[in-house]
């Protein structure tokens, strides 16, 4: 391949974890996901005491009935 040259060493080093020589798997992609949202207007829905520090805003089962 040509670009291999261009992977990140550091990704290599990760998938060499499970393919030691690199010969079989490669990193194909990385991304980063950025969550946004308006603290006052979850207090509104949800209380003063939403967990607005927390992955229980989202993940919490009661949190998302509201």
């Amino acid at each position: 391949m040509p670009e291999w040259k261009n992977l990140d060493p550091e990704l290599l080093k990760l998938v060499a974890k499970h393919d030691p020589d690199n010969k079989f798997a490669m990193p194909y992609m990385w991304a980063t996901t950025g969550i946004g949202y308006n603290v006052d207007k979850v207090k509104a829905v949800l209380g003063e005491n939403a967990p607005v520090d927390s992955w229980d805003l989202i993940l919490k089962p009661e949190n998302l009935e509201n």
